[in-house]
């Protein structure tokens, strides 16, 4: 995977990279000699965004495993092996496993693990039970937390931080968020100006506050020139409506669809006639249909094309690619004129031609991935899916209580239900308590009775609920102006495109913020319609920058529960209104299946 370029930016995120992979080189020279690395298959992904088989190598890694719940699932003659985990219990016992089998075959090794991002007393307590904490087990803490997805984009991929932080009540999350954003203060300078809305931003607020404090009486902290202007911390309790609606530029639809993990996504694409066997494709053929192939891309800013088309309506990409098609056609067509160059005019044009063949793949891949996405939406379903969500959002009840009827009989994936449901509830105070009894009694007859304690988690959260007089919906979609009718869909110049007519509340918030309105009267009386306390703090004792330095200000907004690309691409759209740039960190990289997934439990 060829790593994306993460120096010329609007801060160098190659900085923190380079930290995390320090921090492994460090880890894995711990031990001596010639080692295994097993890792927990859900860490490889991140593990991919921060450095490459060859470090491994150069580092005496011999062998790659991952970790499995068997005894016989680490056969190796070497006598180091290093578990790379997260704190889940689940894992500790697939270790206890390895580790029998070895005993089993009468070998001796030497044992350490490696808890991604942080140990946890309960993990140490299983192992020691297990017996496994003696003289040949060390454990180890890899403070990987902030994930380089993109040159504006990073992740914790916490995949419960949602569960965890909201349903649970478990506030170590919040703990790995202020520690995250300490170690970029620590790279780029003290941010001079805090912000956010909700409990877990002043949680997280409070934290920095704390650990500043503490690095102060240490003497830790640094004079640096600040890169980052201000921190504005997003609850996702604050705004729960935007991750649930679909989100309809090009990227999202590709992680709606099709989902995108660590960066890449994984579709059965039409083969083309000249597509050639191997590599990272494998074609398959049926005497009903056209030959298709599995196709892995990873998608980020290093493809210049995706670059330019991720954050597009949808609507609007076939003529863009078309052009595009036209362009690459055109300097093809070129060669035919070969003999009337210069020498000079010749070696620019070999230089040009290498950069339109990978232009060209990439166009290829894009234009068969808009081609089967453009199936699907232009379905029936889809569509009248999507005009329900935008009545529910307008405050239209009555024709998406007979299509939810309509799904669950037809007993529907449970996700999109719930979804609905979730959006109906939201965007109307609650629901009356008989459809709340019927949707509910529905839902156990149709998909099974463990599904109640889905549902009470959803009702916990506060996403389905009865009706209640307290509610506000109509109040904050007025205040903030969420729905925008009136969007030119082939010249946007309001990021409501990103769903049709809808503006994530989450990016608005934003936007207050950075038009330096958030002490303003008007947005105080809308944010007290939200859930939560408004942090404001200013740090002290920042170093001033250079005069007339004539960067851009630059905002990191951190979603604390996760943020979807819709959001993403909205507070994109949001840096060029203003003239601004946009880092984007969260604790997950989550879409509405995803989040449903984390609050839905598996009997």
């Amino acid at each position: 995977m060829a790593m994306v370029n993460l120096i010329e930016t609007a801060v160098s995120l190659d900085a923190l990279r380079e930290y995390a992979r320090k921090e492994l080189v460090d880890l894995l020279n711990e031990m001596r000699g010639g080692k295994v690395l097993v890792i927990d298959p859900q860490f490889a992904g991140p593990l991919g965004l921060v450095t490459e088989i060859q470090l491994l190598k150069d580092h005496a890694v011999e062998q790659l495993y991952y970790l499995e719940h068997s005894v016989d699932s680490v056969r190796t003659d070497c006598s180091n092996i290093i578990f790379m985990v997260r704190p889940h219990l689940d894992l500790m016992q697939a270790i206890s496993t390895v580790i029998e089998g070895h005993k089993q075959r009468r070998q001796e090794k030497q044992y350490a693990v490696i808890f991604v991002p942080l140990r946890t007393v309960i993990c140490e307590h299983v192992l020691e039970e297990q017996g496994l904490l003696l003289p040949n087990l060390t454990l180890h803490d890899y403070k990987l937390d902030l994930i380089p997805f993109d040159s504006d984009l990073l992740s914790m991929e916490l995949d419960y931080a949602f569960r965890d932080c909201y349903l649970n009540g478990d506030q170590t999350v919040l703990y790995f968020i202020a520690r995250s954003i300490m170690k970029l203060q620590s790279l780029y300078g003290l941010i001079p100006s805090i912000k956010g809305k909700g409990k877990c931003a002043q949680r997280v607020a409070e934290m920095l506050v704390k650990m500043r404090r503490e690095n102060f009486m240490l003497g830790d902290e640094q004079p640096v020139i600040p890169e980052i202007d201000q921190l504005i911390i997003i609850d996702r309790e604050v705004d729960q409506v935007s991750p649930i609606c679909t989100q309809l530029t090009y990227e999202g639809l590709i992680d709606e669809l099709f989902g995108i993990k660590n960066s890449l996504v994984e579709v059965e694409l039409e083969a083309s006639p000249d597509d050639k066997k191997g590599g990272n494709s494998t074609a398959n053929a049926t005497e009903a249909g056209p030959k298709l192939r599995k196709v892995q891309k990873h998608l980020n800013s290093e493809d210049k094309l995706y670059s330019e088309i991720r954050d597009m309506y949808f609507m609007n990409l076939g003529p863009f690619l078309n052009k595009k098609a036209m362009d690459i056609k055109g300097t093809y067509d070129e060669k035919g004129n070969m003999s009337q160059k210069s020498t000079g005019e010749m070696k620019e044009f070999v230089r040009k031609l290498n950069i339109i063949k990978e232009d060209h793949r990439s166009l290829e891949f894009h234009t068969n991935m808009a081609k089967k996405i453009k199936g699907t939406i232009q379905d029936q379903s889809f569509r009248q899916r999507i005009n329900i969500e935008q009545g529910l959002l307008m405050g239209q009840q009555d024709e998406a209580n007979e299509y939810l009827e309509t799904c669950i009989d037809q007993k529907e994936c449970i996700k999109k239900v719930l979804r609905l449901l979730c959006l109906k509830s939201l965007c109307n105070n609650g629901i009356p308590k008989k459809e709340f009894e019927f949707y509910s009694r529905e839902i156990l007859q149709t998909y099974g009775y463990e599904t109640i304690l889905t549902l009470m988690n959803l009702e916990k959260l506060g996403m389905f609920k009865q009706n209640e007089a307290k509610g506000n919906w109509k109040a904050v979609k007025a205040a903030f102006k969420l729905i925008n009718e009136d969007i030119d869909e082939e010249n946007p110049q309001d990021y409501a495109y990103t769903h049709c007519m809808y503006a994530p509340l989450s990016v608005r918030l934003v936007e207050r913020a950075c038009k330096g309105l958030w002490g303003d009267a008007t947005t105080k009386r809308a944010l007290q319609l939200l859930p939560g306390p408004t942090v404001d703090i200013p740090q002290e004792g920042t170093v001033p920058g250079p005069p007339g330095s004539g960067r851009r200000p630059v905002t990191l907004v951190f979603f604390a529960g996760g943020c979807t690309f819709a959001e993403i691409t909205s507070l994109r759209f949001l840096g060029e209104m203003l003239g601004q740039d946009f880092v984007i960190a969260t604790t997950k990289l989550i879409n509405g299946d995803s989040l449903m997934d984390s609050i839905m439990e598996s009997v």
